[in-house]
């Protein structure tokens, strides 16, 4: 029997349908710049959080279609559509359950809510009493002021030939000279004291710790006063993960599930002494050739953004308080003599006066990157500025890589900002190698050069950690070189060439960077 002529239609048009947008993304392909491509994929992995599948290489015919398929769904044309679309179905059905169906059911089986706090940690330099007076300076400043001074023999015609104005912290110095004979002496200008006024007063929630805000309207420097404990909520919190990779945390803050984040928070995947030890000789072999050579090394660990933010994790058993990453660096502190850093004590302490990791993303944010880096310049040698002293700006930017990464919708997670920190912005960027896109990422390889005075070259290797480190490190290296991990015989040249060189992982990747070890001694070995 012949299908009938309708029948043909419905499924012809059935089969287009099916076929267009692989038919488009094809066309696409074909017409556009592939770099380009390239580059949209590279931001979307960014946004992400993760790595997009890779056209597989072998022809093992078990999995080999499925990796074609894993490769097409992440690049076919209305991904962006079609997860959309999801979004709004799950979030539906997902907000029915998380907002009335779940609490009731925790509340039956598990009690009511709890309560506890989280403790004020040693506040640095940022909370010091200071003296607040202010002393107001001379208001004539005309050198060429004249003061008559009598002495025991003669009298002098003084006048001012040299002022430098006291500043909220530091002694100023007036120096006159006798109009007729030459004779001169100076007067010290005492401080003029922080003239500070209150600029915000919050009390502590569950978001946040408690705090008054001083702002000094001569110098601008801040400081922090009455710091009040932060509220925590240790109520049963089922560990519930979208998409594969999201993690809700408790009043919307979301983690990361992948590459071993939830071992890595619970402390399961320790190391053993044997671990530690093939590691750390390695690291050490790196280490002393970089001394031999004049070459100031720093191993930089970033901390996962579930250990500093553990308040907002879901309830989970932590098999032990010292974290993988706790008891590498402490038995690397004990039996070698390599130079690492775990600012993780550093990020804790500063999130009293602002958050330090973005809520819906993995990454640290600009106050956080400021602070890491003013951690690896201590562990370099270098000076270091307090948060205090440098100017800041709230945005409304919100980073929302975990958002996507779990397909949940975008209009429901606006609760987020960021801290702009102004860092030394007299010095100026004079020449740049790469692209620089501080919300979608920069390039593998990004080289810059700036009017800073340190004319040391500094390689910095890393992860997407690094791009948020770049506006101050840019500020103190006349020559940065900034290169993911992978990429490591592209910058050969710079590496040997570098008096600064900095290695560095987010904690769950620091196998990768271990890896990485043997690739850069064949690199230094090989002048």
């Amino acid at each position: 029997m012949f299908m009938k002529t309708g029948n043909r239609i419905r499924i012809i048009i059935f089969i287009l349908i099916l076929a267009l947008p692989s038919v488009i993304w094809g066309v696409i392909l074909l017409a556009s710049d592939r770099e380009e491509i390239e580059n949209q994929y590279e931001a979307m992995e960014n946004k992400e959080n993760r790595t997009l599948a890779k056209w597989p290489e072998d022809s093992d015919i078990s999995s080999y279609t499925s990796q074609v398929e894993a490769y097409y769904n992440d690049r076919v044309p209305f991904r962006a559509h079609i997860l959309s679309a999801s979004e709004k179905v799950n979030d539906t059905l997902e907000s029915t359950y998380r907002d009335s169906i779940r609490p009731a059911l925790i509340s039956l089986f598990y009690g009511g809510s709890g309560q506890d706090i989280l403790d004020i940690p040693d506040l640095a330099s940022l909370n010091e009493e200071d003296d607040t007076s202010v002393i107001n300076p001379p208001e004539d400043d005309n050198l060429n002021a004249v003061e008559i001074i009598e002495t025991d023999s003669e009298e002098h015609e003084y006048a001012e030939i040299y002022r430098e104005d006291a500043t909220c912290e530091e002694e100023g110095l007036v120096r006159y000279e006798c109009k007729d004979c030459g004779e001169t002496y100076e007067e010290v200008i005492p401080p003029t004291g922080h003239n500070d006024e209150l600029i915000e007063e919050t009390e502590g929630s569950y978001m946040a710790y408690g705090h008054k805000l001083y702002r000094c309207s001569i110098c601008g420097r801040k400081r922090w006063t009455d710091i009040e404990p932060k509220l925590v909520d240790t109520s049963y919190y089922p560990l519930t993960v979208e998409n594969n990779y999201t993690v809700m945390g408790r009043f919307d803050w979301l983690f990361y599930r992948g590459d071993g984040s939830l071992q890595y928070y619970t402390g399961e995947n320790v190391m053993s002494e044997d671990e530690m030890g093939g590691h750390l000789d390695q690291m050490q072999k790196l280490q002393d050739i970089c001394r031999d050579k004049g070459i100031n090394l720093v191993y930089m660990f970033m901390p996962n953004k579930e250990q500093v933010y553990a308040e907002y994790m879901p309830t989970m058993e932590i098999v032990t308080d010292k974290k993988r990453m706790d008891v590498f660096k402490e038995y690397a502190d004990e039996n070698y003599d390599i130079n690492m850093i775990y600012p993780i004590k550093e990020l804790k302490e500063n999130k009293v006066y602002y958050d330090t990791y973005f809520a819906y993303d993995t990454h640290w944010n600009n106050v956080g990157a400021f602070i890491g880096t003013m951690a690896l310049y201590e562990a370099l040698g270098m000076e270091t500025t307090d948060l205090a002293h440098v100017e800041t700006e709230s945005t409304d930017f919100v980073a929302l890589g975990l958002v996507l990464t779990g397909a949940l919708p975008v209009d429901k997670y606006s609760n987020d900002h960021d801290q702009v920190v102004s860092y030394k912005p007299n010095i100026e960027l004079t020449w740049e190698e790469g692209t620089r896109n501080p919300v979608f990422g920069y390039t593998e390889v990004y080289r810059c050069k700036t009017t800073s005075s340190n004319e040391e070259k500094c390689v910095f290797i890393g992860d997407s950690f690094r791009e948020w480190m770049i506006p101050y490190l840019e500020k103190d290296f006349a020559d940065l070189c900034m290169v993911q991990r992978e990429n490591l015989e592209d910058v050969a040249e710079d590496i040997r060439e570098a008096d600064v060189l900095v290695v560095s992982a987010v904690e769950r990747f620091d196998s990768d960077l271990y890896n990485r070890i043997p690739s850069l001694i064949d690199i230094l070995s090989n002048d």
